[in-house]
This record gives C-alpha cells, sequence and structure tokens, in this order.
C-alpha cells in the first residue's frame, strides 16, 4: 500500500494553491464551503480517472458548475501526489503530478509525470532520482529499473512507448504490464482502489435486502452489498465477524447477534439479528437507518482488506452521543492498517482525536487556506492546560483556524511508534 504524504492542487474549485502535507489519519473541518468536501471530491476525480476518461465536465454534479477556481484567468488544474514508496524494500518517495486544460467541455490531459524521489536530510530537500512515466499531450514514455550484470548488481531500464487514444485519459490508469511497471503499476492500483464514503448517503434500501454472494467481498461506498460482506466475514473470517458482533453491542445494547444465511434467489444472503426478549429474529430490513449506518461503518472498519484510503464525510451525523468516542476509536484502530480521511462538523467527535490528527480550512480571498493546530505553541498550551472542552469551543466558534498556522507543506510528522492511545480497548 502508498500512503499519501503529500497533496498539491492548483487550480480547481477553491483550491488556487493547497498544498498540505498528510498522516494516516486526518480529521478535516472548517465552516461550510471552506472546501473539504472539494478535496475529497478532486481526489475522487482522479480515482475515477484511473478506471476511465476524465469527463468533460471534470467532476459530477449540475450544469455550469465552476471547476476551476474562479480566481484565475486560466482555465488550468494541476495536481502533485506524494507517496510512500510501493516497493517497501526501497526507500524514497513517488511523485505523481499532472496537469489539465479547460475549457469545460474540451479538457485535455497534457502532462503526467511520475518520479522518484529521495529526501537528502542534511539540506532538508527532496531530489528526483529517476522519472517513471512522462507523458506530454498523450505520448510519452513509461520506464521502470531491472536487475543487471552477472550478479544482478547493476541497473538497466525497461521502456516502454506510450501513446493515448484519448487526451481526457490519465496514463498512469492505462498500465497493463504490472510486473514489468511495477512502480507505476502499483501505484495506479492503489488509486483506483481509493474508497469514499458518505455516512448519510448509503443505500438503506438495497441493504435491506438479499444481496448475492461475492468472492472476498469488500463492502461498496453506497454499503449495497452488507449482506455479501456480512456473509463473507461470517464464513472466512470468523474472528473479524465476532468482533462485529461484539462492537455493535457496544453501540446498541439491544443488538443482539447477526447471523447470515441464505435468502432471496439461489446464491442470495440476508443477515438476521437475534434480539434478546425476542422470540424471533430481526431481518436488516426490521433496523433503524442510524443502526443500519453503524452497521455498515463497523463492516468497513473491520473488513480484512480496507482500501488504501477510506475518505469518510460526516460519519457522527445523526448518531448518539455514546456512540461517538467508540466510532473515533473505530477510525483510529482502521488508520494502523490504512490511510483514513474523516470530515466532520461535529466538535464531540472532534475532541476525541489528538491535535495532531487535524487539518483546518478556512476559506480567506476566495481561496481555500489550510492551518495545522498542532503547529501553534500557544493553542497548545491552551489545549494543555484546559483540555478537550477547549478544544470543541475554539471549533464551535471558528477560532480553530484563527490560532493555527497555515500548513507547511513538508512538516509531514516524523515515523512514530505505535501510539498505545489508538488501541481499542
Amino acid at each position: 500500500m502508498s500512503e499519501l504524504q503529500r497533496i498539491r492542487i492548483e487550480g480547481y474549485r477553491p483550491f488556487r494553491t493547497l498544498d498540505i502535507g498528510v498522516d494516516s489519519i486526518q480529521v478535516l473541518v472548517g465552516a461550510n464551503g471552506s472546501g473539504k468536501s472539494s478535496l475529497f471530491e478532486f481526489l475522487r476525480v482522479l480515482r475515477d480517472g484511473m478506471k476511465g476518461e476524465i469527463p468533460p465536465a471534470i467532476a459530477p454534479g449540475p450544469a455550469g458548475k465552476t471547476v476551476f477556481h474562479a480566481g484565475s484567468d486560466q482555465e488550468i488544474l494541476r495536481w502533485l501526489l506524494r507517496f510512500d514508496h510501493p516497493e517497501k524494500h526501497r526507500s524514497g518517495s513517488l511523485e505523481y503530478s499532472g496537469q489539465l486544460l479547460g475549457p469545460i467541455g474540451q479538457v485535455q490531459i497534457t502532462e503526467e509525470f511520475v518520479r522518484e524521489l529521495h529526501r537528502i536530510r542534511q539540506a532538508d530537500e527532496w531530489r528526483e532520482s529517476a522519472t517513471f512515466l512522462e507523458i506530454g499531450n498523450g505520448e510519452g514514455e513509461m520506464r521502470s529499473p531491472v536487475p543487471a550484470g552477472p550478479e544482478g548488481t547493476d541497473i538497466d531500464w525497461n521502456f516502454q512507448p506510450v501513446r493515448l487514444t484519448s487526451n481526457r485519459r490519465l496514463a498512469l490508469g492505462t498500465v497493463q504490464d504490472l510486473e514489468g511497471f511495477s512502480e507505476i503499476g502499483r501505484l495506479g492500483s492503489c488509486i483506483s482502489d481509493w474508497a469514499f464514503v458518505d455516512g448519510q448517503a448509503f443505500d438503506l434500501a438495497a441493504m435491506r435486502q438479499p444481496a448475492t454472494i461475492e468472492q472476498g467481498a469488500r463492502l461498496r461506498e453506497d454499503g449495497s452489498n452488507l449482506n455479501a460482506v456480512l456473509f463473507h466475514l461470517q464464513s472466512e473470517h470468523p474472528d473479524l465477524f465476532e468482533r462485529v458482533n461484539r462492537r455493535m453491542g457496544s453501540f446498541v445494547d439491544s443488538f443482539g447477534t447477526v447471523n447470515v444465511k441464505a435468502q432471496g434467489a439461489p446464491g442470495q444472503v440476508l443477515a438476521f439479528v437475534s434480539e434478546p426478549g425476542l422470540n424471533q429474529k430481526l431481518s436488516l430490513s426490521d433496523l433503524s437507518d442510524g443502526i443500519l449506518r453503524l452497521l455498515a461503518l463497523t463492516v468497513l472498519c473491520y473488513q480484512p482488506d480496507p482500501p488504501p484510503l477510506v475518505c469518510i464525510d460526516e460519519p457522527v451525523q445523526g448518531v448518539h452521543p455514546k456512540t461517538v468516542p467508540i466510532l473515533a476509536g473505530m477510525f483510529q484502530k482502521l488508520a494502523t492498517r490504512t490511510q483514513v480521511f474523516l470530515i466532520t462538523h461535529s466538535p464531540y467527535f472532534l475532541s476525541q482525536f489528538g491535535v495532531d490528527d487535524i487539518i483546518v480550512f478556512s476559506r480567506r480571498d476566495g481561496q481555500t487556506v489550510a492551518h495545522r493546530p498542532a503547529d501553534s505553541k500557544a493553542l497548545i498550551a491552551n489545549l494543555d492546560e484546559f483540555g478537550t472542552d477547549e478544544l470543541r469551543q475554539l471549533h464551535r466558534t471558528d477560532e480553530l483556524s484563527m490560532l493555527s498556522p497555515t500548513i507547511d507543506a513538508d512538516s509531514r510528522p516524523e515515523e512514530e511508534g505505535d501510539d498505545d492511545s489508538r488501541e481499542e480497548s
């Protein structure tokens, strides 16, 4: 898995220039319209671009939606994403960058690069050591190092020309030879596997219906295959299935135990819940919308093969306050296995995380500005004195952004040891 280290976006919606370092878990907060959802939206555009053409309107939404930053006379969108190296035995990072030109309806990708970087700590800078993908106006080359020499200690290069059939196609998403071009192949596969979940947009009607059994089922973004994933956990990962049951019991005292069995057409299954005090089992159709959402989020966190990046918008909206700390703990635990970005307006949910996990977005002079509260010594001293209640109050009054300095993109925290506070009790 390649974890994002840095995100730079220029010219997209509220982002004249957004440049932030990111870590394994990030909680994004800020006023309405500050750019939180736009960040998820842009990352999703790249994810979908790994699977097909960039749409003529770039991002989904109503006709006439402004996609390029309104403060610029140019219709140019640029991005740069820095990742941990997908080859874990190798040091350094990979940087994926590109450029897209407008206008809407006639967009075209004009540049695309994947470069390998190494950090020179003595000089506190990144230096390029290799280029694996180089595309200009739909043509270019991909490259990969291969062992050479009598003992394989030398390096040769495998080259392959690239000529795209569409100027709205991302070359990184077209790599077929994952063995011969492993660096860019794995990077493209990683991005194409990102997941975006809206806590209020689950397909509750589909969750209440029998689902067709899927081999190695992973929860879809709308949760529509929840019954299939529960069956996969019950049959292939009983330890994880039991943890889902225990966690749901901590959310809802009367929840009981889930059991999945054949129901509906051949090859379909449906989950039932044995609730204490009832003679009959309840199907997911009998559960409230809130409990179904909690069940889907729980399965998302406990499935054995999570996506390499999980972006969750408003996970605690409409849930009982007692569940908020438990949900936060689940997401923190998930972040030990994959990367997690969360958007929230809830001061109580925010207070469950460390100040190092928080990024604040604000809107100033027509653009989004990002702030990291952990970089303010005065704010940290304030929180040390008054505790998490002060963090909640600062978030409620929007003072968190005013007291937090803007982010230095390369200020991502150094790798640290395991934090026992993130372990689930």
